[in-house]
């Protein structure tokens, strides 16, 4: 896991052995199909990897929802 600031975020990222455990524990594959998890963002946000298209999103942990996603402009390739 790597943690730390970004600009006025504190993220969370999960390394690859914490991923497959986390996306067990927050139930991404039945809330939000599609998704691979990729970190949290400012404590109470998922940061998301839309795995078909390579796009990046920031969700709401309650209410864990896809319209409430919002694509974040990044240009990194976390997995």
């Amino acid at each position: 896991m790597k943690e730390g600031w970004h600009k006025d975020d504190y993220l969370i990222l999960f390394d690859e052995a914490e991923i497959e455990a986390k996306e067990k524990e927050y139930r991404i594959g039945q809330l939000l199909p599609g998704h691979r998890l990729l970190g949290l963002i400012g404590w109470d946000d998922f940061l998301l990897l839309e795995v078909a298209k390579g796009s990046i999103f920031r969700v709401p942990t309650v209410p864990a929802k896809m319209e409430e996603r919002q694509e974040l402009n990044v240009q990194f390739n976390p997995l």
